[in-house]
């Protein structure tokens, strides 16, 4: 609407607003399991997370995410997407930092995060051809298939909570030291 207009009244912005419930901070999610779902349900969290890593956002954190419901459990509105699809050779600074501390991705992926981390996988070909014809850089795309690709082989092949995986993406040098030293399995 351009700031000229005076069309707007009181009655269309409280509409707007009550849409949005406020910013989550990281210390509003609860730090237990039980307590977490209920703020935010599991299959909320894990799907904004996988996106995300799908996409390579290296910029969530906790001042572009928005509650959308007054009650309890809240949904998630993920905002802010200008820094996804960077090219690849940009993968070694991941910053997943918004989903390493959640409980409700510290435990098994569930059977809808796997499943959607599935579908993504076995559509790859055609979104990354979609995105090809809609003549996203090469280098993005490429972005799209190796994250997509650790996603699926991550949570639904593998199991690993969606929180590790982040850590993992974030600081692979740590994690690889981990397996050098024995301290964690490849």
């Amino acid at each position: 609407m351009p700031a000229d207009d005076d069309s707007c009244d009181d009655e269309s912005i409280i509409a707007v607003v009550s849409k949005v419930q406020g910013f989550i901070e990281d210390y509003g999610i609860p730090r237990n399991l039980e307590d977490a779902n209920a703020f935010i349900p599991q299959t909320d969290a894990e799907s904004i997370a996988l996106l995300d890593m799908r996409v390579f956002n290296m910029d969530r954190h906790p001042g572009n995410l928005l509650l959308l419901k007054k009650a309890k459990p809240h949904g998630l509105g993920p905002i802010d997407h200008g820094c996804c699809l960077p090219p690849w050779w940009c993968l070694g600074e991941a910053i997943f930092e918004a989903w390493i501390a959640w409980p409700q991705l510290q435990t098994t992926p569930s059977a809808d995060a796997c499943s959607l981390a599935r579908t993504a996988y076995m559509k790859l070909p055609q979104t990354c051809k979609k995105l090809a014809e809609a003549e996203l850089d090469a280098s993005a795309v490429v972005t799209l298939r190796l994250c997509t690709t650790l996603v699926y082989i991550g949570v639904a092949e593998m199991g690993i909570p969606i929180g590790k995986l982040a850590a993992t993406a974030s600081n692979p040098s740590e994690c690889w030291l981990q397996v050098a030293q024995g301290t964690q399995s490849p």
